[in-house]
């Protein structure tokens, strides 16, 4: 098995998107967008258990495995063969798309449903029995100012902990199974196909050394993205307190000049963590001919 350091994945992964940033933008948006329009329209037509709800949630689930297919086939397409991608796009999406579709698209409906399950009874508890909002209500009664600032103050802490715990002992496991499943479909792979009950077994044996490097990783891309987050936000009160006034009462234009940076932040981030992902993946993966084998 490679031996794999976080640092090469970075630097590698930096490389990548500095110079088909726009290569990766463009093929995450093209399928991501309508993806996500469809999926905000049938969320709100979930309401409790019934038949329309399951009915909802399947095609949630679906338009989910069909996400969850295309970028991690796009991606991993984009690792392999970056100049070849940038050369011929629209092959390249195509092929992403159509490669092996049906079984990529049932192995990660199995997936994406699971997930999709999980998430609603979560949010049936906890959402809809209890109420978010007031569980806050009475914990700001229940407690002093003083215990509210001390639970702000620890609260990114407490939730990198239980994070990086979920991702060893849950989400480290089953890492690799999205990438496996869309090798192991390919038409274009000579190795004989897994079922899924092996996608996921490859994908637990492939991660079993290295769950702490997936930790690690997992570590360095939230602290990431918090230190994005929180540059974004100062990025907009800046934006505020000086362009504000400029604007006087447009506050709908100065709402929306404070999303640019939004956009342009969250974009990359989302594009860094797919590539970072997908290469330490791909790393793992390259040399396992029961997975993959393109031949010479």
């Amino acid at each position: 098995m490679n031996d794999v350091k976080v640092t090469r994945v970075f630097r590698e992964a930096w490389i990548f998107v500095t110079e088909y940033y726009f290569v990766w933008l463009k093929g995450l948006l093209l399928v991501g967008i309508p993806l996500a329009v469809l999926g905000w329209f049938l969320f709100p037509l979930v309401s409790s258990w019934s038949y329309r709800s399951i009915l909802v949630l399947t095609c949630l689930a679906f338009i989910i495995a069909f996400g969850f297919a295309y970028v991690n086939k796009f991606a991993l397409t984009v690792i392999r063969n970056p100049q070849m991608v940038k050369l011929y796009f629209g092959y390249a999406v195509w092929y992403s798309i159509s490669d092996g579709l049906l079984t990529r698209l049932f192995y990660s409906f199995i997936v994406s449903a699971v997930q999709v399950l999980i998430l609603y009874m979560g949010w049936s508890a906890i959402g809809i029995n209890l109420g978010v909002a007031s569980l806050f209500a009475f914990y700001r009664r229940a407690v002093s100012p003083e215990a509210i600032v001390i639970f702000q103050f620890l609260f990114p802490f407490l939730f990198m902990v239980f994070y990086l715990l979920f991702t060893y002992l849950v989400d480290s496991h089953f890492f690799l199974l999205s990438y496996i499943i869309q090798d192991t479909s390919s038409r274009d792979n000579l190795a004989k196909p897994l079922s899924f009950y092996g996608c996921l077994r490859k994908s637990v044996l492939l991660m079993k050394e290295r769950r702490g490097r997936y930790v690690l990783l997992s570590f360095f891309l939230a602290s990431f993205g918090g230190m994005i987050g929180l540059g974004t936000h100062l990025l907009m009160d800046l934006i505020r307190q000086y362009i504000g006034p400029l604007l006087g009462e447009l506050d709908d234009l100065l709402g929306l000049i404070q999303m640019i940076p939004v956009l342009v932040f969250s974009s990359f981030y989302c594009v860094f963590v797919l590539v970072v992902r997908t290469v330490f993946a791909d790393t793992l993966m390259e040399n396992d001919t029961e997975v993959v084998d393109f031949g010479d």
